[in-house]
């Protein structure tokens, strides 16, 4: 079953005169999915009973990924034999309470996977804040040690940076929980460290600033809704500049006005603005996604382009290979997407290669 999107508000005009929906089409609204092009851009909406079977987790074993109408489950991590498979009925990059509003209201549950979980415990130690050697607390923080059960030595020690940064937090403040982050992803872990603080790291800096760009993001959003990219562009330079050296770039807030800004300058025109702000956002997409994600991947793949259009050609192709990686896992080496950038990698090459081949004649 497929409905294409369009402009007609028609379709829906009957249902506004009916006090009780029929249980069926609630059922149908629930499960049904927003059908994406391969850059992920909304054209319509599905019904896929058997893949509609398949359970919510804020940090899913499996992405759902678009051909045409035809949809496709894809794992982006190893999955043992009798685990169950999931993927995330939202976009993930958002705060824990955020994610589980937005389930509530679209889908009438309330989320209790291990990254809620973890978030909602990293909490509970936050705010009753024990005196010196009271076994509960110790006890909270030490459970940790063992979530997931990993063999890994490094899992041990990711443990460990966790406990301690808990114990400590509280004195050397968000900057330190930003240092052990860095220790953290040096080391490469199978279940990444940041999960257990990243909702204070999505928040990091000063509280004053970052609420700056809370109040502005939904104004930011209207004028974006609107396509009035040269007001957006400016305000979000604006907002951007005031505040830039108050919070780091890995702020969520921060993030998506970045992104905006990325947006409006690739509308404008202004292709070394636009490669600038995307260079921004790629050390936050990769610490938000330590698994393969369609979003992360079309993010890399889009700073490429702009990398490749300005003729630095050596970081485009770096960029399109990390991009290669992602999405040959999240789609497929067969899917149209994954092509275009196998052709844009070859590309890169070609052109490096003529270059060379020009420096050489000149010596």
């Amino acid at each position: 079953m497929f409905v294409s999107c369009g402009n007609s508000t028609n379709n829906c005009a009957p249902f506004c005169h009916h006090l009780f929906i029929p249980l069926s089409l609630l059922k149908v609204t629930c499960n049904c999915f927003t059908i994406s092009d391969g850059e992920l851009q909304e054209i319509g909406v599905g019904l896929y009973p058997s893949l509609s079977l398949l359970n919510h987790d804020c940090r899913p074993n499996c992405v759902m990924v678009f051909e045409g109408t035809q949809l496709k489950l894809r794992a982006v991590r190893d999955i043992n034999p009798e685990e169950e498979l999931t993927i995330s009925y939202i976009e993930t990059l958002s705060l824990t309470e955020d994610r589980q509003q937005q389930l509530e209201e679209q889908y009438h549950f309330t989320c209790h996977c291990q990254r809620c979980q973890t978030q909602e415990d990293q909490e509970e130690v936050r705010h009753n804040k024990p005196k010196k050697q009271n076994p509960t607390h110790c006890f909270t923080l030490i459970r940790f040690l063992f979530l997931p059960a990993h063999s890994d030595p490094k899992w041990i020690i990711r443990a460990f940076l966790f406990v301690f940064s808990s114990l400590h937090s509280e004195m050397h403040g968000d900057t330190f929980i930003a240092q052990i982050h860095q220790w953290d992803t040096a080391l490469l872990c199978p279940y990444p460290y940041f999960l257990f603080v990243q909702d204070r790291l999505m928040l990091i800096g000063e509280e004053a600033s970052w609420r700056l760009l809370k109040e502005a993001l939904p104004r930011l959003e209207g004028i974006k809704a609107e396509s009035n990219w040269q007001k957006l562009f400016e305000s979000c330079c604006h907002l951007l500049t005031d505040t830039g050296g108050e919070i780091p770039d890995e702020n969520i807030l921060k993030l998506r006005i970045t992104d905006m800004a990325l947006d409006a300058s690739i509308q404008l025109g202004l292709w070394k603005e636009a490669l600038i702000y995307g260079v921004k956002t790629l050390p936050a997409y990769r610490q938000y996604y330590p698994d393969p994600h369609p979003v992360h991947g079309l993010q890399l793949m889009r700073v490429g382009k702009l990398q490749h259009h300005l003729e630095h050609i050596s970081h485009a192709l770096d960029t399109f290979t990390q991009a290669f990686k992602i999405l040959k896992l999240t789609h497929g080496e067969d899917h149209p997407l994954t092509d275009d950038l196998r052709m844009k990698m070859e590309e890169c090459q070609s052109e490096m290669e003529h270059h060379q081949a020009a420096a050489k004649m000149h010596i």
